[in-house]
């Protein structure tokens, strides 16, 4: 018996596999609410291991992203509430969930930069002090190159 090929690729790591899901190119958690239902959200095909390890680097991105986004912004509304449930315990599903949010609530603010410690430089462009937040106020969230690193 001869056995049958794999019959696609997965986009990330270019291998073949015989069974592919479908891995979002900007995922549904970075669309804002005020996104049309309708909207057509661009799918490519992935194998379930290199889905399940960008799902996770897009998890955490989209929610230090979020912190920093205006929740009043049309452009940006539901975003920060997500990112800010994503990282409160008191939306966990379990107690496990509840040790999740806990722990990446702890690992955000670790790496975050606070009042007179903000920097100047690496700031993305628009993420600055749009708020007019007196500089006492000020927390800046880290995005290092390890954060999206696959």
């Amino acid at each position: 018996m001869t056995k049958r090929p794999p019959s696609a690729r997965c986009v990330h790591c270019i291998r073949f596999f015989e069974k592919l899901s479908w891995d979002h190119v900007f995922p549904k958690s970075w669309y804002p609410d005020t996104t049309l239902p309708n909207l057509e959200k661009w799918k490519i095909p992935s194998c379930k291991p290199c889905n399940s390890e960008y799902g996770r680097l897009e998890d955490d991105l989209m929610i230090r992203i979020g912190l920093c986004l205006d929740p009043n912004d049309p452009k940006s509304l539901g975003i920060p509430q997500k990112a800010i449930r994503a990282i409160s315990p008191q939306f966990a599903k379990d107690e496990n969930d509840k040790l999740l949010r806990n722990a990446k609530r702890r690992q955000i603010l670790g790496q975050a930069s606070f009042s007179h410690d903000v920097p100047h430089h690496g700031i993305y462009p628009n993420f600055g002090n749009v708020f007019n937040i007196p500089k006492e106020d000020q927390i800046a969230v880290n995005i290092s190159p390890e954060t999206c690193a696959g």
